[in-house]
């Protein structure tokens, strides 16, 4: 629960205009900043599983979003599994999550960050 102190309608009014411009702001660093998180958290997982530098390095942030495979045809293969090639012949066990990308989204603690992030937003209001 949010509880807000300000003295008459205008400054109340102030204060609900500051916090918003700060949720606005933090939303655009907090996407930002997960994202490169969750690339670098993704490299690390492809480069301890010793994979090619090709996959490894096709995984990078771009804004909010964090993007691997591109020019790496094979990415989902090796990230999930499952079988390729002539007649399907070479067998990767399949993994529902993946290998690196879904655990290290995961892993970086969305909720738990959006929800510090809308704190700092709106300390001021109490």
């Amino acid at each position: 629960m949010i509880r807000i102190k300000a003295r008459g309608l205008d400054g109340f009014m102030h204060e609900l205009d500051v916090a918003e411009d700060r949720l606005v702001d933090g939303v655009h660093t907090l996407t930002s900043d997960l994202a490169d998180e969750t690339a670098s958290d993704a490299r690390n997982r492809a480069r301890s599983g010793k994979k090619t530098g090709a996959s490894m390095n096709s995984i990078r942030a771009m804004g909010p979003v964090v993007r691997a495979g591109d020019d790496v045809p094979w990415y989902g293969f090796a990230d999930f599994g499952g079988r390729v090639g002539k007649k399907r012949s070479i067998i990767r066990t399949y993994i529902k999550g993946g290998r690196w990308l879904f655990p290290a989204v995961r892993d970086v603690g969305v909720v738990r960050k959006a929800e510090a992030m809308v704190e700092k937003a709106v300390k001021p209001l109490r």
